[in-house]
């Protein structure tokens, strides 16, 4: 039976909806083609020359036709294939020809980075999280969710354009707190607008917009270092107290506690709030490294075991 006839099987309740891509082989023409169409464009960026990873990547699931069947967003898809031991002009040269792409945005291959129609990088998979991505249905799952989180942002920022021109400050804010709550990157100059909106941090998303990870246990680790012990335990406080942080947050959070004990020569209550961070995270890969790091900061002696 035919696609056509099939789709005309409504009395049996069958609908009929295939994603719509487009391939464009280079990337400048391809955001071109995104604006367009007014599609998300979703780029692999590799060394497939190279890079044996990359090559599987690229030939066994990007540009296989059954990996672009399973997706149900509607893309325009491109790849970028960054070559080894480039020079200065060659790498002028590349950026040129990519012009709109900021290789500094990756640091390893493969990564999949997909941008809105407009331009927007909004999202970036890279180092660990391709692991699981390496899988064509799970990579085309985790494509279509940011897509259609893609597709939220953009009918969220109408939104805003009219409650802006409305002079309607209270549902600006409710707007920009829906937007930062979607699992994309936030807009350009994000945070300053949202600060307009809310000022003094009520809703406690501006903390966790500009929460770094790791390298706000590195930071309060150095105030430990400097022996700003006070300061240090006022910051991390101050997170603990809000309800904004995913549990992987409130891990790294927690392990900063104990990194700062650890500079007070407490190692016990140390141990304490270690135990606590990996509690929060005990399966994920930020769990697993905040228990390695506890083990070594705090002497066995100090664990109460």
């Amino acid at each position: 039976m035919s696609l056509i006839r099939i789709c005309l099987l409504l009395t049996l309740g069958i609908s009929c909806s295939w994603a719509k891509i487009t391939k464009v082989p280079e990337f400048t023409a391809a955001l071109e083609k995104g604006a367009e169409l007014n599609r998300p464009v979703a780029v692999l960026i590799h060394g497939a020359s190279w890079h044996p990873l990359s090559k599987r990547m690229l030939n066994e699931i990007w540009d296989d036709s059954d990996f672009q069947k399973s997706l149900k967003q509607d893309y325009v898809l491109t790849h970028i294939d960054v070559p080894q031991g480039q020079d200065g002009e060659q790498r002028k040269a590349f950026d040129k020809a990519h012009e709109g792409w900021n290789r500094k945005t990756i640091s390893s291959y493969p990564a999949v980075q997909l941008f809105a129609s407009d331009g927007t990088l909004l999202k970036t998979y890279q180092g660990k999280q391709m692991v699981p991505l390496s899988v064509a249905e799970t990579l085309a799952a985790h494509m279509d969710g940011t897509a259609q989180a893609i597709s939220e942002r953009d009918s969220l920022l109408g939104d805003l354009k009219a409650a802006r021109a409305e002079g309607d400050q209270v549902r600006e804010k409710k707007l920009l707190l829906q937007r930062a709550e979607l699992d994309l990157n936030p807009e350009p100059k994000f945070v300053e607008q949202l600060a307009k909106a809310d000022p003094g941090d009520q809703s406690g998303m501006q903390a966790k917009l500009k929460f770094q990870g790791w390298n706000f246990l590195r930071a309060m680790r150095e105030l430990s270092d400097k022996g700003e012990f006070a300061k240090a335990h006022e910051q991390i406080d101050a997170l603990l107290a809000l309800d904004r942080f995913t549990r992987a947050e409130k891990a790294l959070i927690m392990a900063s506690k104990g990194r700062v004990l650890v500079g007070e020569k407490k190692p016990s209550e140390a141990w304490q709030w270690f135990q606590k961070a990996v509690a929060q995270d005990p399966y994920g890969p930020d769990g697993k490294a905040i228990q390695r790091y506890a083990e070594r900061s705090v002497p066995a002696a100090d664990r109460g075991e």
